[in-house]
């Protein structure tokens, strides 16, 4: 069982803290550039207007990134035969550049002050108290609510999040067992939809405040606030269309079986896609089942998620009357590890990704599912038709023969059976490498510069990642096998320059091996790329690399050895 479990609770009193100063954080923004407007312009409504004398005004500009007003002020006024002195303005206090209220404000109180008629509204309660202009600026109001709803918002939310309570292990099993397993997509669009509305708002509102002002002034970088408000829009469009497509296949909730799947043994899933797809064969689809076991690992900026083991199966269909009943069956192999919280920062989590084309849609759902260590290693009773898997795994082969050719030149003429692995087959996998090391070694060159002895670690590790992306880049392996003789001549090059020729006797199928060399990981996805080389006593050759997916590299390997050794496999079928 998880500590999660013995523990019970979900709480997360750092997390509520966290939450707590963005909540603090918007309240003050807002309290500085709305709240102090707000409660001043209802706070004055009962000053009385007195004649003032206006010493001293001036337009303060404040240069940074962008330009910011204020006034500077001085003035005298009398009430009740007193006289006062005050140098506040107006509601606002700070220095803004929304809208033109400070340029249109100093003008008008330039021109009071030239006349000799400015007025001031005192506090009657407090007489000391005055201010030249009681202009209620909503802008600034509205600048301020956005900080509000964005900083105060997310803190809100992230506060409820570290402190509501979650059902207990048995409540939660309980009530898998007769209503399923949500699926992740169920408030993941909603959540995303909301991002992108505070995006989208914030955007709109500041672009609203702003971009007149710089069109008029031809300050055209403070355009690139609109970025905010298209990028929230276009966030938002996504969010409907992934709801409108978990609407259109319905909840789709999984149930398990058995409801506690276990190492070592088997799990198996049900669901209901509630949308009918006429054109599916039942039983015939291209819906992918993967169950992935998971190392999160977290931090304070981000959470990493490492796939330890990872397994697809096809799902099979049966038609229901309100669309189709999907299922799918896992072994789970006894290397794995249970789902658990190994740490403060460190857990195991177990998760079940459905993709593929649901007739003209495209489906795609994921459950988190817990796994326990099972000693009885029980059995689904879900029952795969035997046909259908014999004809998904000849599908599967066949797709992974097709990826394979296309991947891997394979051909023969009278003598020769040629494979050739061209260079620059995974371009854009093996840029991003190189500039990940240039990266790397420019940081650790300049540390190094620096005096900082770390840097030499850094500049190792960019260099090595650099030049091994920069030889992946360009090497090409040609292969020869004598049909007559079974004698393998392999030529590797590197940007056209030969620099290496082997050869060997192949004598048995068993000589063909393949061997995992990198992988890439995205979310759940996870690419993995093989080599394919020829075990020769202590030694081997490469025959080809860098073969995205162990099917397909073991594909390639059964479309040599059937060549080679055609004469054979013919008299032993016979």
């Amino acid at each position: 069982m998880s500590k999660k479990g013995r523990n019970e609770t979900n709480k997360s009193w750092f997390g509520a803290a966290f939450g707590l100063i963005f909540v603090i954080a918007g309240l003050w923004a807002a309290h500085i550039s709305a709240g102090k407007i707000i409660v001043g312009y209802l706070s004055s409504a009962n000053w009385v207007e007195v004649p003032a004398r206006i010493h001293e005004l001036k337009l303060v500009r404040k240069h940074g990134e962008t330009m910011t007003y204020s006034i500077k002020s001085n003035y005298s006024y009398q009430y009740q035969n007193n006289t006062y002195n005050s140098s506040r303005v107006g509601l606002s206090s700070g220095s803004d550049n929304l809208g033109d209220y400070w340029q249109q404000l100093h003008r008008k109180l330039k021109s009071r002050q030239s006349n000799n008629n400015a007025i001031a509204l005192v506090n009657p309660d407090d007489p000391s108290e005055a201010l030249l202009d009681r202009t209620f600026r909503w802008e600034a109001v509205i600048f301020g609510s956005m900080f509000l709803a964005l900083f105060g918002g997310f803190g809100a939310f992230f506060t409820w999040l570290s402190l509501r309570d979650s059902p207990s292990r048995e409540e939660r099993l309980k009530q898998e067992l007769h209503h399923g397993i949500v699926s992740n997509q169920k408030h993941g669009s909603w959540l995303l939809g909301g991002f992108g509305a505070i995006f989208f708002i914030m955007g709109s509102g500041i672009s609203a405040l702003a971009v007149p002002d710089a069109l008029h002034n031809r300050d055209y970088p403070v355009l690139l606030v609109l970025v905010f408000a298209l990028v929230g829009a276009g966030i938002m469009a996504y969010a409907f269309k992934c709801n409108r497509a978990y609407h259109k296949h319905g909840p789709t909730p999984l149930f398990l079986d058995p409801q506690l799947p276990g190492i070592g043994g088997q799990l198996g899933g049900t669901f209901e896609i509630n949308m009918p797809a006429t054109n599916i064969q039942v039983g015939h689809n291209t819906l992918q089942a993967k169950l992935c076991c998971i190392k999160k690992t977290r931090s304070k900026n981000s959470t990493y998620r490492t796939i330890l083991w990872h397994e697809e199966t096809s799902v099979y269909l049966r038609q229901t009357a309100n669309g189709y009943q999907a299922q799918f069956v896992f072994n789970i192999p006894d290397t794995c590890q249970p789902t658990d919280d190994l740490s403060r920062s460190a857990s195991i989590n177990w998760e079940v990704v459905v993709k593929g084309d649901h007739g003209p849609d495209e489906f795609e759902r994921s459950w988190q599912v817990e796994i326990v260590e099972d000693t009885a290693r029980s059995d689904s009773a879900i029952v795969i038709p035997a046909n259908f898997t014999k004809t998904t795994e000849k599908a599967r082969a066949e797709r992974a023969k097709t990826s394979a050719l296309s991947q891997i030149t394979v051909n023969e003429d009278d003598e020769y059976i040629n494979v050739f692995s061209k260079a620059g087959r995974h371009l854009g996998f093996t840029i991003m490498g190189f500039l990940f090391g240039l990266v790397f070694s420019a940081t650790g060159t300049y540390t190094v510069l620096d005096n900082w002895w770390p840097g030499y670690i850094f500049l190792l590790i960019g260099c090595v990642i650099a030049l091994s992306s920069l030889y992946s880049l360009g090497k090409s392996v040609e292969v020869k096998i004598d049909k007559q003789t079974r004698v393998l001549y392999t030529r590797e090059s590197w940007m056209g320059m030969v620099y290496a020729h082997k050869q060997s006797d192949v004598l048995d199928p068993a000589q063909f091996e393949i061997k995992k060399t990198s992988s890439m990981q995205s979310g759940s996805k996870i690419t993995e790329y093989y080599a394919l080389s020829l075990a020769t006593g202590s030694k081997s050759l490469r025959i080809s690399d860098g073969i995205e997916g162990k099917k397909e590299a073991q594909a390639l390997a059964d479309e040599i050895i059937e060549r080679v050794f055609q004469d054979q496999l013919f008299s032993n079928a016979a």
